[in-house]
């Protein structure tokens, strides 16, 4: 299949791109666009941690939670941005 040269400008251009921090907007935009996050290291696993933050945070403004449930919820999150943590650090030393 062949792709087009903006497709593979874009792609080169997130590959090359210095590894900075991505922002919620950036991660939501990648996510509205392609339904999933993906890309080099660097970003991908901040982005994913980002991602989670900022679930957690959505759904705790959206539903009435209970102590007990909300304590879940970031419990849940904390244990996520842990695991990517250890995931990226698995992926440099590969």
């Amino acid at each position: 299949m062949e792709r087009s040269i903006g497709e593979i400008r874009r792609r080169l251009e997130l590959a090359l791109r210095p590894a900075e921090p991505p922002t919620v907007e950036e991660v939501l935009a990648a996510v509205g666009r392609n339904g999933k996050l993906r890309g080099p290291a660097d970003w991908a696993f901040p982005a994913w941690i980002t991602y989670v933050e900022y679930a957690a945070q959505r759904i705790a403004e959206a539903f009435p939670l209970t102590e007990e449930e909300r304590r879940q919820l970031f419990h849940f999150r904390d244990a996520m941005k842990q695991l990517l943590l250890e995931a990226r650090r698995q992926a440099r030393r590969s």
